[in-house]
């Protein structure tokens, strides 16, 4: 079942993808609520969640991973096959599963779990939107450290012969988890400056998303996470 609304002038567009109609509402409910954002739509399977998000009316996707017929992991793959690079968060139950790293693995932008709090919510979507990072790095290094398949360590300068000396540092310093901010901060540049290389890096890497930078600098052995006891 899909419920589609209309849109508001200014406002952030977000689709959610859940088969269990009170949960979506209720992340409707908060979303609608906050300022700049607005859902334009909620549907309940994965087929669609494709036939919404290729009409191009969203800004971002809150997806559900676990759904029957069409899991949201097939969903985001299709996505990326198909060359969509609509900003996703996956919603998940369980952030140690193994589909949480394969969905990071294949673009998502961030994870949330189910009861994760609502200013945690927003504020994943708007750093989503806003190209920065949206899922902490404790998380993430929990993620990759139990599901990650890691390579032996490489220099980074032998495995990145795409970018230039000052998107190797952008990447490397993205896949430790800082943000724009903190990258700006520590490189003496505007925080434009850091989104504007963010971008040249994911282009020409081709990558979708700041974590999947994370991901691919784990498994060439660029940085190398531990868990956290």
């Amino acid at each position: 079942m899909s419920t589609m609304v209309g849109s508001s002038a200014g406002r952030r567009r977000v689709l959610v993808v859940d088969d269990q109609p009170l949960f979506a509402s209720g992340i409707a409910l908060v979303i609608d609520a906050a300022e700049g954002l607005e859902v334009v739509a909620e549907v309940g399977s994965g087929q669609d969640a494709l036939d919404v998000i290729v009409t191009g009316v969203a800004d971002v996707v809150l997806l559900d991973l676990r759904m029957p017929g069409m899991s949201g992991l097939a969903v985001l793959r299709r996505l990326r096959d198909a060359g969509d690079s609509t900003p996703v968060v996956v919603l998940t139950t369980l952030r140690h599963e193994r589909a949480v790293y394969e969905a990071l693995r294949s673009g998502a932008a961030a994870f949330l779990t189910k009861d994760a709090a609502p200013v945690l919510l927003l504020e994943t979507i708007r750093r989503v939107l806003d190209g920065d990072r949206a899922v902490g790095a404790p998380e993430l290094r929990d993620v990759l450290v139990r599901h990650g398949d890691a390579s032996p360590p490489a220099r980074s300068e032998a495995l990145l012969p795409e970018l230039t000396e000052r998107e190797r540092v952008v990447y490397v310093l993205c896949a430790r988890g800082l943000t724009n901010a903190e990258i700006a901060a520590g490189e003496h540049v505007s925080v434009a400056t850091v989104k504007s290389q963010v971008a040249a890096v994911l282009r020409k890497l081709g990558l979708a998303s700041r974590v999947q930078l994370a991901i691919h600098a784990y498994e060439n052995g660029v940085v190398r996470p531990t868990l956290a006891p």
